[in-house]
């Protein structure tokens, strides 16, 4: 999972594609699904009695966590992937994901869209 919305992405998109945000969004939207539709495929064919599909957080989570909050920055209907929501809730009421969450950077500039 890259992050394609990361703001030296977007604002190329805007200077040299001359992209609307309302281009740059639907952009997004096709690639969250590109990514989140076969990750929610795939996570419904493992069965398991845990939310986390690997028993513990590891690197699918914290790769999967900051792609969920872009995703929702975006606007992006979070419904249609509800083992990916699951997981990604879990994951943030975890102390470790809770501090390392944007909103808990006390220093951290406000996000943009």
């Amino acid at each position: 999972m890259h992050a394609p919305n990361n703001l030296r992405a977007l604002d190329w998109m805007r200077q040299h594609l001359g992209a609307s945000e309302e281009q740059i969004r639907e952009w997004y939207a096709a690639t969250v699904r590109a990514t989140f539709d076969p990750l929610e495929q795939r996570l419904a064919s493992i069965s398991t009695d845990n939310v986390l599909p690997f028993g513990e957080p590891g690197m699918f989570e914290i790769m999967l966590v900051p792609q969920v909050y872009n995703a929702r920055r975006f606007g992006i209907d979070m419904n249609a992937y509800p083992r990916l929501s699951a997981i990604d809730a879990h994951c943030r009421a975890l102390d470790a994901f809770a501090t390392a969450a944007p909103e808990a950077q006390p220093d951290a500039p406000a996000a943009r869209s």
